[in-house]
Protein backbone atom coordinates (compact mmCIF):
# COMPACT_ATOMS: atom_id res chain seq x y z
CA UNK A 1 0.00 0.00 0.00
CA UNK A 2 1.19 3.51 -0.78
CA UNK A 3 -0.92 6.38 0.52
CA UNK A 4 0.07 9.71 -1.05
CA UNK A 5 -0.92 12.48 1.36
CA UNK A 6 0.40 15.50 -0.53
CA UNK A 7 3.29 16.44 -2.83
CA UNK A 8 5.88 15.64 -0.16
CA UNK A 9 4.45 12.94 2.13
CA UNK A 10 3.56 9.29 1.59
CA UNK A 11 2.74 6.41 3.89
CA UNK A 12 3.67 2.86 2.97
CA UNK A 13 3.34 -0.33 4.95
CA UNK A 14 4.80 -3.78 5.15
CA UNK A 15 4.26 -6.69 7.50
CA UNK A 16 6.12 -4.91 10.31
CA UNK A 17 5.20 -1.23 10.33
CA UNK A 18 3.93 1.89 8.59
CA UNK A 19 6.50 4.26 7.10
CA UNK A 20 5.88 8.01 6.81
CA UNK A 21 8.22 9.44 4.19
CA UNK A 22 8.90 13.12 3.46
CA UNK A 23 10.64 13.65 0.11
CA UNK A 24 11.14 17.03 -1.51
CA UNK A 25 13.49 18.29 -4.21
CA UNK A 26 15.02 21.41 -2.67
CA UNK A 27 17.32 22.56 -5.45
CA UNK A 28 20.02 21.51 -7.87
CA UNK A 29 23.62 20.72 -7.11
CA UNK A 30 25.64 23.34 -9.02
CA UNK A 31 28.57 20.96 -9.57
CA UNK A 32 26.71 17.90 -10.84
CA UNK A 33 23.38 19.36 -11.98
CA UNK A 34 21.60 16.60 -10.05
CA UNK A 35 18.63 17.41 -7.82
CA UNK A 36 19.15 17.89 -4.10
CA UNK A 37 16.58 15.79 -2.24
CA UNK A 38 15.49 16.33 1.34
CA UNK A 39 14.38 12.99 2.79
CA UNK A 40 12.98 12.06 6.22
CA UNK A 41 11.70 8.58 7.03
CA UNK A 42 9.81 7.68 10.21
CA UNK A 43 8.45 4.29 11.28
CA UNK A 44 5.23 3.66 13.22
CA UNK A 45 3.51 0.51 14.51
CA UNK A 46 0.11 1.55 13.14
CA UNK A 47 -1.55 3.85 10.61
CA UNK A 48 -3.14 6.04 13.28
CA UNK A 49 0.26 7.07 14.66
CA UNK A 50 1.68 7.74 11.19
CA UNK A 51 -1.30 9.95 10.32
CA UNK A 52 -1.02 11.74 13.67
CA UNK A 53 2.62 12.58 12.96
CA UNK A 54 1.69 13.83 9.48
CA UNK A 55 -1.07 16.01 10.96
CA UNK A 56 1.18 17.41 13.69
CA UNK A 57 3.99 18.16 11.24
CA UNK A 58 1.64 19.74 8.69
CA UNK A 59 0.17 22.04 11.34
CA UNK A 60 3.59 23.04 12.70
CA UNK A 61 4.89 23.88 9.22
CA UNK A 62 1.75 25.74 8.09
CA UNK A 63 2.25 29.46 7.80
CA UNK A 64 -0.20 32.07 8.94
CA UNK A 65 -1.89 30.16 11.75
CA UNK A 66 -2.59 32.89 14.26
CA UNK A 67 -5.97 31.85 15.60
CA UNK A 68 -8.68 29.26 15.76
CA UNK A 69 -10.08 29.99 12.30
CA UNK A 70 -6.70 29.48 10.61
CA UNK A 71 -6.10 26.31 12.64
CA UNK A 72 -9.48 24.89 11.62
CA UNK A 73 -8.80 25.75 7.97
CA UNK A 74 -5.41 24.01 8.17
CA UNK A 75 -6.97 20.92 9.76
CA UNK A 76 -9.65 20.78 7.06
CA UNK A 77 -6.95 20.95 4.37
CA UNK A 78 -4.94 18.19 6.07
CA UNK A 79 -8.06 16.04 6.45
CA UNK A 80 -8.86 16.53 2.75
CA UNK A 81 -5.30 15.47 1.83
CA UNK A 82 -5.77 12.25 3.82
CA UNK A 83 -9.21 11.54 2.31
CA UNK A 84 -7.98 12.22 -1.23
CA UNK A 85 -5.05 9.87 -0.69
CA UNK A 86 -7.38 7.15 0.56
CA UNK A 87 -9.67 7.63 -2.44
CA UNK A 88 -6.74 7.34 -4.85
CA UNK A 89 -5.58 4.21 -3.05
CA UNK A 90 -9.06 2.72 -3.22
CA UNK A 91 -9.41 3.59 -6.93
CA UNK A 92 -6.04 1.97 -7.62
CA UNK A 93 -7.14 -1.21 -5.86
CA UNK A 94 -10.30 -1.42 -8.00
CA UNK A 95 -8.29 -1.57 -11.25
Amino acid sequence: MELKLDNDYTITNDSNCYTLTYRRITGTNPDTGKPIVSLRVRYYPNLRQALQCYTDTAIKTSEGITGAKQLIAALIKINNNILNGLRELEDGNKK
